[in-house]
């Protein structure tokens, strides 16, 4: 069974051009290019709605989301509270988070926050990055991540590649 993301994803895009690419390296380093890459040409800024059914925190690493369940293995108290809020919610059964870092040198202003998810979907070996862009309208240079994520919305969500 195949299910797409609910937040409307475009096709998919290597972004890598037919240019040739710098020595990289490490994987991280290669990453981080093709990072910088998506950003700068597939970048399309969107709202999404917050989540409107029954969220319920199982336990310290999974949530319920009506009848989706989701879990994640890195306890990121930012994380968890895009997951309460109902900010990030799964598209499909069978998700585990457990990568998870900001992108702050992409971060263009201090009202928007950037990161990069590693997501195992069911019966998949190994992760596919995943992007989010986080915007907060009233944010001060100085206001705390977690004042930020409270009254942040999602506006940008996209699929990377699959991490090897």
């Amino acid at each position: 069974m195949t299910v797409t993301l609910s937040y409307g994803q475009s096709d998919e895009k290597i972004y890598r051009s037919r240019e040739k690419e710098p020595d990289f390296e490490t994987a991280g380093e290669q990453e981080d290019y093709w990072t910088k890459r998506l950003f700068k040409f597939d970048y399309k800024k969107k709202k999404y709605k917050r989540f409107q059914g029954e969220i319920t925190r199982i336990d310290s690493t999974t949530f319920r989301f009506d009848d989706i369940i989701v879990k994640h293995t890195d306890p990121d108290k930012r994380l968890i509270l895009m997951f309460e809020k109902g900010i990030l919610f799964p598209w499909s059964h069978g998700l585990n988070i457990n990568l998870w870092s900001e992108l702050t040198e992409l971060n263009p202003s201090h009202k928007v926050k950037r990161f990069r998810l590693g997501v195992h979907v069911f019966n998949i070996a190994n992760p596919y990055s995943y992007f989010i862009e986080l915007t907060n309208e009233n944010a001060t240079a100085d206001m705390d991540i977690m004042t930020f994520i409270e009254g942040a919305q999602l506006t940008f969500l996209k699929e990377g590649w699959l991490m090897i």
